[in-house]
């Protein structure tokens, strides 16, 4: 959707579309990044409030809260597949908005988030395509 948004304010040069585009980037920062590099697939979980204890809700110990348990592991993909690998979309739109606004702090992260994910590139073949499209925009190469 951010992509999309990048997408109509290059062609329109409508700031709104670009508006929306940081906001959606600045989401997937807040909620989704690892602070070792690259994505997650879903949103870190909340931070657990402290409930007002109730004399007969006890949980088994070791078992996950309802909202973690439905989730399973966060992983983060950056494979193509039927759709571009997440990670690697993300590093082409933080670089895309890097060149559009000037900001180098996007380059940053796309850099980290393509560094995060290097060592797993080797024999990716066309499953790589969207990794080394945000690579090449990263670097400025044409």
């Amino acid at each position: 959707m951010a992509s999309a948004c990048l997408a109509a304010h290059q062609l329109s040069n409508a700031p709104r579309y670009l508006d929306v585009a940081l906001d959606l980037a600045a989401i997937v920062e807040r909620g989704y990044a690892d602070p070792l590099g690259g994505y997650y697939d879903v949103a870190a979980p909340p931070a657990p409030a402290s409930p007002a204890p109730r004399a007969h809700a006890v949980r088994p110990t070791g078992q996950l809260p309802v909202s973690q348990a439905a989730l399973g592991d966060r992983t983060k993909h950056v494979f193509d597949d039927v759709l571009p690998g997440a990670n690697a979309a993300t590093a082409l739109l933080l670089a895309q908005l890097a060149q559009v606004t000037g900001d180098p702090s996007y380059r940053r992260r796309a850099q980290a988030t393509l560094e995060a994910f290097a060592g797993s590139m080797d024999g990716a073949g066309v499953r790589g395509a969207t990794f080394l499209a945000a690579a090449r925009q990263t670097l400025g190469k044409p």
